[in-house]
């Protein structure tokens, strides 16, 4: 587990918001402490009151309320089939931000 933390803290990321198809990271940056190895492992750029004005305006523009019930349940089948596929690398980052063993992890995405 710890070859995965270091490995990880050495290829630190960003994470913003993802608004209207891109990310943003235009808000406050903070740093995230990983309960694990007890130091900074990503940074976090807080969401700013545009981005949710813009997110907000993308979603009232929104096809999917267009869409029959067939068709988002087909979106939302292709969005678990990648859940399952990208495990590994959502149960690595909910361990280094929670302190959840990989297993809890793993058991909270398959869930």
């Amino acid at each position: 587990m710890s070859d995965i933390m270091e490995k990880r803290n050495s290829d630190q990321e960003t994470f913003g918001s993802f608004v209207n198809g891109a990310w943003k990271k235009s808000g406050e940056k903070r740093a995230l402490v990983s309960p694990v190895i007890q130091k900074e492992w990503q940074t976090l750029y807080l969401t700013t009151d545009a981005d949710i004005a813009e997110a907000i305006a993308a979603v009232k523009k929104n096809p999917l309320k267009e869409m029959t019930a067939y068709e988002r349940a087909a979106i939302l089948h292709k969005i678990s089939v990648l859940l399952f596929h990208h495990m590994n690398r959502l149960s690595e980052l909910m361990t280094m931000e929670m302190g959840k063993t990989l297993k809890e992890a793993q058991a909270e995405v398959h869930y």
